[in-house]
């Protein structure tokens, strides 16, 4: 049963591991990796060995970069994480739910997109039962959808760049994650664009998907999550 996503992503939040290592990679040492004798608090080696994460680069000599070998495998993940983190995962509907939010994408309605969204975020056990702070598990929320969404460029210090296809078209989109805090909304909005712009973030962007900011629209997001619910505050775009 260890072998099953499901166990194991639940083993990670039992023991306050870092899920987001799990979507996009962890550096390990050599000699921990080829530890069999795996223990509860460090269950990387056997996420390892049940094959979910792959060797995908050596940065030392003895030090190795791990992440999901394909996007089949980081899709299996990503679902299993959102049934812990989100309303979605495990029901019938997650495929339709899912394929949805890509065609509000796809079409620039990003106030569809975030409807959906923030449906999923209702009453989520793991902030009810204050077994994770709000914060985290909204944030894990929206990472492990967007990686099933569509491709995910996490090179920057950006929240999140998003590219969405479906094979005919494309949109990206650059979200910034905020939390509320007592802050009004509007200073959290600007406060979000001027990084994207001070950090260059659309440049970075335009830079992946081999073209520039003036030949290619890219849709900026400021999305505001409730510090203590988890749920959506506000949101912006551009």
């Amino acid at each position: 049963q260890t072998g099953q996503p499901a166990m194991l992503i639940k083993l990670m939040f039992s023991h306050k591991c870092n899920i987001f290592d799990l979507l996009y990679g962890v550096s390990i040492s050599l000699d921990d990796l080829m530890e069999y004798r795996w223990t509860e608090e460090d269950v990387i080696p056997l996420i390892y060995q049940t094959g979910y994460l792959s060797i995908i680069d050596t940065e030392q000599s003895r030090l190795l970069r791990l992440a999901p070998p394909n996007t089949e495998v980081r899709t299996v993940l990503c679902r299993n994480v959102l049934s812990f983190v989100s309303n979605l995962g495990q029901t019938s509907k997650f495929s339709a739910e899912v394929e949805a939010m890509r065609q509000s994408l796809l079409l620039g309605d990003v106030a569809a997109f975030i409807a959906r969204f923030a449906q999923s975020l209702k009453d989520v056990a793991l902030i009810r039962q204050k077994k994770e702070t709000a914060e985290y598990v909204s944030r894990l929320a929206f990472h492990a959808l967007s990686n099933i969404l569509g491709t995910v460029i996490k090179d920057s210090n950006a929240d999140v760049m998003l590219e969405v296809s479906d094979g005919k078209k494309s949109e990206a989109y650059i979200f910034e994650l905020k939390m509320e805090k007592n802050i009004a909304l509007d200073d959290i909005f600007a406060d979000a664009f001027m990084r994207i712009q001070e950090k260059h973030y659309t440049e970075t962007f335009a830079h992946f998907l081999g073209t520039t900011e003036k030949e290619r629209a890219i849709h900026q997001v400021a999305l505001v999550f409730n510090s203590t619910k988890g749920t959506i505050a506000g949101w912006k775009a551009l």
